[in-house]
């Protein structure tokens, strides 16, 4: 268990809101082996180690004397980034004050590696996420317009056969009774295929 200095400070700095993303990166205010003075290191594990050493996170060459081979670490800690100094000879400072083992570092914090040594800020962005379009789900109406045209136009078809039919043979009946003999024939067909057309309508 690290030990915390008593004048330890502790800030949440991990949103549990999911719509907000939270980067934490280093901003070098004094330039480094791989990065200028300005630039921004984005910290994407869960622990940084800083040092001269060649397999640091955070490399300083050799002029700067008193930075030690593995000076000094960042690791985070459930929401909270914390700052540990590995180094026994020389001190790691936060905004300007020794630290002894350890420190729960805030957004803004200036680490610095030795008095006079190299120095780092502490950057926290938090960034609201965009919400997720839900797609729009375009309802398709299917028109039953030609079907009803067409079933209209079978109903009348199939009623004017029947009554055709039936016209001719109440003229006939008397004058003509071969002839209203063939209307009623013609008057049954017509009924039976209407009905006819009006099962295959209904089937479509």
């Amino acid at each position: 268990m690290a030990e915390f200095d008593k004048t330890v400070r502790k800030d949440s700095l991990l949103s549990g809101d999911e719509s907000v993303k939270v980067t934490v990166s280093l901003r070098y205010l004094t330039r480094s082996c791989d990065y200028k003075i300005g630039q921004e290191q984005l910290i994407h594990s869960n622990q940084v180690l800083i040092g001269r050493d060649g397999d640091c996170d955070v490399r300083y060459d050799d002029s700067y004397k008193t930075v030690s081979r593995r000076h000094a670490s960042i690791t985070r800690d459930s929401g909270n980034w914390i700052l540990n100094n590995l180094s026994g000879s020389n001190p790691t400072l936060i905004n300007g004050r020794p630290i002894r083992k350890s420190w729960y570092l805030s957004a803004g914090d200036i680490i610095q590696f030795s008095i006079e040594g190299p120095k780092l800020e502490f950057i926290v962005r938090s960034v609201i996420k965009e919400p997720v379009a839900q797609p729009i789900i375009e309802k398709k109406v299917i028109s039953n317009e030609p079907k009803d045209e067409l079933e209209t136009v079978y109903q009348v078809v199939s009623f004017c056969f029947p009554f055709i039919g039936a016209i001719i043979w109440l003229v006939n009946m008397k004058s003509s009774p071969n002839k209203a003999k063939t209307a009623c024939y013609a008057a049954l067909l017509g009924i039976g295929i209407s009905f006819l057309l009006n099962v295959l309508v209904g089937a479509y």
